[in-house]
């Protein structure tokens, strides 16, 4: 059985696809599987709104990041911190995240979860949002800057882009718990929504290196074809491996006629990787049994995973129903 977690839960995904004569399984844990193509664009998206919203008069990287990413990083979330000061910079933030189908829950400086937002509690989902870019230990714009700068070093180019992308497509898009929160921080900064979704129209597109993208490709993009059963895991509020890019993975497999080969499930989390030992137990133990008797069960509802978390240690399980959000950067390599 292939396993692992965040880079490893991606490459065990790929295992499973690639290499089905020799693992029988996998369980991938909050995997980036949009796939290393698709994933990418939609960080591509997320900083390209930042930038060109709050930041176009700033040196501050979207491609062709710099060797010190630690100083990168360092600029970036010291920009956005100032421009969550403010309410027009609270309003572009909300804007970014929604595009980049972030969560609205964060945690604080010590890695520590902030309480989940109430639905309605505009501030607290803003809040969220920010912290899920620049919050915590492991912020979304440091991976963004410290991935993207391996990647494109390997790559020999930028495989990312953003042509032909319609961003008020993708803020329609969005959860509408985000979209009601874009609207309210617009009305409070006096912002008109419509004019920045046309600036962003406007503005020169990122094009890729089609050889950078080629090498990604090999990755490797998930295009659904399994042989071997699979139970993926992510936490709802993962601001590394963004939850929408299971449903993702999910589209790619029944497109492919494989349905039948996977479940997934949520846990009601946040953070990157935040599962506890019990849970990731679960997991596995659910497995172990598809493995044994040839079929899936009752232990990969949630109330299942939860109840074999509960045999694996004394803390109940945050296995939970969630349907994500249809992932906005698709890329099936077909």
């Amino acid at each position: 059985m292939a396993s692992g977690r965040s880079m490893g839960g991606f490459v065990s995904a790929g295992t499973a696809q690639v290499h089905p004569d020799v693992f029988d399984a996998a369980v991938p844990f909050c995997g980036g599987l949009g796939g290393a193509v698709g994933q990418w664009n939609q960080k591509l998206d997320t900083v390209f709104t930042l930038k060109s919203l709050l930041f176009a008069d700033r040196s501050l990287p979207v491609t062709g990041v710099p060797a010190d990413t630690e100083r990168a990083t360092r600029d970036w979330v010291a920009a956005l911190t100032e421009a969550q000061a403010t309410p027009r910079g609270r309003a572009r933030i909300a804007l970014a995240a929604a595009v980049g189908q972030l969560p609205g829950w964060g945690q604080d400086a010590d890695g520590d979860a902030t309480p989940r937002p109430r639905p309605g509690d505009a501030d607290a989902i803003q809040e969220g949002m920010f912290l899920a870019l620049a919050g915590g230990r492991q912020p979304y714009i440091g991976q963004a800057m410290s991935s993207r700068r391996s990647i494109e070093t390997l790559a020999g180019g930028n495989p990312s882009w953003n042509t032909g992308i319609d961003y008020a497509e993708q803020y329609a898009a969005a959860e509408p718990e985000q979209r009601r929160t874009v609207r309210e921080m617009y009305a409070r900064a006096g912002l008109d929504l419509d004019a920045d979704l046309r600036t962003l129209a406007g503005k020169p597109r990122i094009t890729a290196d089609p050889d950078a993208v080629r090498y990604l490709q090999k990755g490797i993009v998930f295009d659904g074809d399994l042989r071997v059963p699979v139970l993926t895991v992510n936490p709802v509020g993962d601001q590394i491996s963004t939850v929408a890019q299971q449903q993702s993975y999910g589209f790619a497999v029944r497109r492919a006629g494989n349905g039948a080969l996977l479940r997934q499930s949520y846990l009601s989390t946040v953070g990157h990787c935040t599962f506890t030992p019990g849970e990731q137990v679960a997991a596995i133990t659910a497995m172990t049994e598809r493995l044994r008797t040839g079929r899936w069960s009752a232990s990969t509802t949630p109330q299942g995973l939860n109840r074999l978390t509960g045999a694996a240690q004394d803390a109940p399980g945050r296995y939970t129903h969630y349907r994500p959000a249809v992932f906005n950067r698709p890329y099936f390599g077909d």
